[in-house]
């Protein structure tokens, strides 16, 4: 019992120092242009990460392949259930989902290592009603190569696999919005 309970510690311990750093709850966020290299994660100006992550419901893994063969800018947003922005800004990402539906394809990520259970990201997406594709990174394979520090962060990677935005925090409909239109534009 005494393993398990520095084990639960030390993962509470992590949630906390995650919140602290991501600003998780606060106002304080930010954005990065399209094609602004040297700023925000780091990720940002370069060829997206490879990733092969598995599904947060039914089998197999998805990969950053599998997406880009669908030639479209991507929107991946990595979430964790107990995230009070992630819970705010989650509405409007299915809305936009929908929006530019066929356009841009949405991914969510859930930021597994801080999850207290396979139930909490499950939830989250079902009382979001998140239509879009949801991944598990169990291991911080996606975190680790993109500089996650915290969620909510989204990228916009464009069609050829460039990330050409991160924002790091709640984003908004407006926002979101103005950052989709101004990759679509440079991509067609």
């Amino acid at each position: 019992m005494g393993a398990r309970w520095s084990l639960r510690l030390a993962g509470t311990a992590m949630i906390c120092v995650a919140v602290a750093l991501s600003g998780c709850g606060s106002p304080a966020q930010t954005t990065m242009a399209v094609n602004e290299v040297g700023k925000g994660t780091s990720a940002e100006g370069r060829t997206a990460p490879s990733f092969d992550l598995p599904k947060l419901t039914g089998s197999g893994t998805v990969s950053l392949d599998d997406l880009l063969k669908l030639r479209q800018p991507l929107v991946i947003n990595v979430f964790a259930s107990w995230c009070g922005p992630c819970n705010d800004e989650a509405p409007v990402l299915n809305a936009l989902s929908h929006q530019y539906r066929g356009r841009v394809t949405f991914v969510g990520v859930d930021f597994s290592q801080t999850e207290m259970s396979q139930s909490g990201p499950e939830r989250f997406v079902r009382d979001h009603r998140i239509s879009y594709l949801t991944l598990v990174d169990p291991h911080g394979q996606f975190v680790d190569a993109y500089g996650v520090i915290a969620p909510p962060t989204t990228f916009i990677i464009s069609s050829s696999g460039a990330v050409v935005v991160a924002h790091v925090g709640a984003v908004t409909r407006s926002e979101l919005q103005q950052m989709l239109d101004q990759v679509l534009k440079h991509s067609g």
